[in-house]
């Protein structure tokens, strides 16, 4: 018979600046115990209700907050656990549900969080796994809804969608498609506000058989690294779809565009990083929303498919294993790359431009391309205001942009060597 031990009713309208409280409960019975954790750091205008209902070794929790701040929330049993991050500069609207006994855990999250930032995690723990699904933003007018499940027990599962400004970055393919391996999959996107500014919006999923997730790879101030590279001397072969390209733009000029940023990053590498663009045959397509097929052919391509939002200028995606590790340049150890594919979204403006510095409303495809790239060879966004020089930078005001900055090449080079 279950016994309701404890009923915790938390009800706050934080009155302060700021808030910041934690709250930890736990039960145990004759098949195991659970607990259930969650620190809260609110705005002074958030609300939160927290409702946890204890007995015989089992627990369930439901959670609402509205408001700027952020929410760190934790379930735990016997069996394995499940913990989740949510957090914005905007708003924040949060609703989860927990229910944990010593035979599983099982959660589910679903958020709306807007602002210039705002981030969201989800980690489920089991014996056999770990699976962590991780995103965020970074750029005035960003948004993003997310509706994560998360089951853990012997075996660790996070499933679920995520929108940012209306494009779909996460679906259910994507998650499916690494569980059971040592896999993971990344995707960065650049997108424009407004105002005519770039910002950024990304998602990483991954799977760990036996094992915790891989820690975040080493990182510097001006470079990020995302913890993948590609094998020794890859000659990455990038493939242009002809179809939808834009108006007054060939083939040819975009593989000529696509080449030079290629070289870009190949003259600062030991490493034979990319192989010749090839040019799809007549026909050839990659649906956008198709996340989940890999057959490992690394296509570029433009599309006016509307998953792909108006504001979403292109977006990379990039499939990465744990079961194949490639030592580094450093002498680290990363999870090797086997596919990355990068759609530009053909009803936004497009140019080529002759010359270096220029600046329009449009977007000078090597520019684009080049900052595309750099995700596919393994570095991450920059934001910090220190690293506007840098072509990872994650924001630009549509100026063309062709010189890598010194902490891309050091990047770079911390993977594949200095020539």
């Amino acid at each position: 018979m279950k016994f309701l031990l404890a009923l915790v009713a938390l009800l706050m309208l934080i009155a302060a600046p700021a808030c910041s409280i934690s709250v930890t409960s736990s039960t145990a019975g004759s098949a195991g115990g659970a607990t259930a954790h969650g620190t809260y750091s609110l705005a002074n205008d958030a609300s939160l209700v927290s409702d946890v209902t204890l007995g015989g070794g089992a627990l369930s929790r439901q959670s609402a907050s509205a408001g700027p701040g952020m929410i760190a929330e934790g379930v735990s049993s016997g069996s394995g656990s499940v913990s989740r991050t949510v957090a914005a500069d905007g708003s924040l609207s949060y609703a989860a549900s927990d229910d944990a006994s010593g035979a599983a855990v099982s959660s589910g999250m679903q958020a709306s969080l807007s602002g210039s930032a705002g981030i969201f995690s989800a980690v489920s723990s089991g014996a056999e796994n770990e699976m962590t699904v991780a995103g965020g933003f970074l750029g005035e007018g960003g948004d993003m809804s997310v509706s994560l499940t998360s089951v853990a027990a012997d075996q660790a599962m996070t499933t679920g969608e995520a929108f940012a400004l209306g494009t779909q970055c996460l679906n259910g393919e994507l998650t499916q498609g690494i569980a059971g391996q040592d896999a993971a999959v990344s995707v960065h996107a650049l997108y424009v506000s407004d105002d005519k500014n770039i910002g950024e919006f990304g998602v990483v999923a991954q799977n760990a058989k036996g094992g915790a997730t891989a820690k975040p790879a080493p990182s510097e101030p001006s470079y990020k690294l995302t913890g993948y590279r590609w094998s020794r001397n890859p000659q990455i072969v990038i493939t242009v779809s002809s179809i939808d390209l834009p108006s007054s733009i060939s083939a040819g000029d975009v593989k000529s565009q696509i080449t030079s940023a290629e070289i870009s990053w190949d003259t600062v590498a030991a490493e034979a990083l990319f192989g010749n663009v090839a040019e799809a045959s007549d026909g050839f397509n990659r649906d956008f929303g198709k996340y989940g097929t890999r057959d490992y052919k690394n296509v570029h391509m433009w599309t006016t498919d509307t998953r792909l939002s108006d504001s979403t200028i292109a977006m990379t995606i990039t499939w990465y294993t744990r079961s194949k590790i490639v030592t580094g340049a450093d002498g680290k150890l990363y999870s090797q790359a086997v596919e990355s594919d990068c759609w530009y979204n053909d009803r936004l403006s497009w140019r080529i431009d002759q010359d270096e510095g220029n600046k329009a409303s449009s977007f000078d495809i090597r520019t684009i391309a080049l900052h595309e790239l750099g995700h596919t060879l393994g570095l991450k966004d920059l934001y910090d205001s220190s690293n506007t020089d840098q072509i990872m930078y994650g924001y630009n005001d549509g100026t063309s942009r062709w010189t890598l900055g010194s902490g891309d090449i050091a990047g770079i080079q911390k993977l594949y060597g200095a020539p």
